[in-house]
């Protein structure tokens, strides 16, 4: 089993600081350390900027790839507009033949007129 990272961080803690502790205080093992640590810290940072480039270059591959899934599901909606609208010019272009053909008179809407004197007409009588 792999250690955790955490653990490994722990680690390396405690021996820097076992090794600054046995060091004494001369000012040759103070910029050793300071040296090290500078370099440490050089790497970390140029680890961190690969990483968030890494990073933002596969996110601009992706945004890329869904820019051209968006494109050609616009097209795809504008082929469907488009027969959507020929059927519905044939669909018209067949009810107003159907019209001329029956010669039906209109009504107006939802018109109770027909039906007036028929049902209505005993109310009426004095």
């Amino acid at each position: 089993l792999l250690p955790r990272k955490k653990e490994i961080l722990d680690e390396k803690a405690f021996i820097e600081v076992n090794e600054v502790s046995k060091m004494q205080n001369e000012p040759q093992d103070m910029h050793k350390l300071k040296t090290r640590i500078k370099n440490k810290l050089k790497k970390f940072m140029t680890d961190l900027e690969n990483q968030r480039s890494t990073a933002t270059e596969r996110n601009t591959q992706k945004l890329s790839h869904l820019e051209g899934q968006v494109e050609e599901l616009n097209n795809l909606v504008f082929k469907l507009d488009q027969k959507l609208s020929k059927v519905a010019e044939k669909l018209n272009v067949k009810t107003q033949e159907t019209k001329k053909q029956t010669h039906l008179p209109k009504l107006p809407r939802r018109s109770i007129a027909p039906y007036y004197d028929t049902t209505l007409s005993y109310l009426c009588k004095d």
